[in-house]
């Protein structure tokens, strides 16, 4: 090996031993394990759609097309999830609070029978 080839090499091996410093001193980034998102309803293919509806308790006949069965998926959903987001968190007053409306309610079943 010439000297020209033996401080090549040596440069080389320098470069290297750099490069690998500089990967270890890098941040790791911290992996997490989530569960994947669901995919929407309009981005499933008619297999995916039965099986969710299937899986939901939905019941589909296999003949039906894609619209029809996310509509039946969509129909499914439960609706005091939807209320929930729009309704303010003190709406629901109980009868011990004062409103009244539990006793008027009470007073007309009594007067019914």
């Amino acid at each position: 090996m010439t000297l020209t080839a033996f401080n090549r090499r040596r440069r080389e091996l320098a470069a290297q031993a750099e490069a690998a410093r500089e990967e270890a001193e890098k941040p790791t980034p911290v992996v997490t394990e989530t569960a994947p998102a669901e995919k929407p309803l309009s981005r499933m293919n008619k297999a995916e759609l039965l099986a969710a509806a299937a899986e939901r308790g939905v019941e589909v006949v296999e003949t039906a097309t894609k619209k029809e069965i996310i509509a039946a998926l969509t129909a499914a959903e439960p609706a005091d999830e939807q209320q929930e987001d729009t309704q303010p968190p003190n709406a629901q007053q109980s009868d011990d609070e004062g409103d009244g409306s539990g006793d008027q309610s009470e007073t007309a079943e009594n007067e019914q029978e």
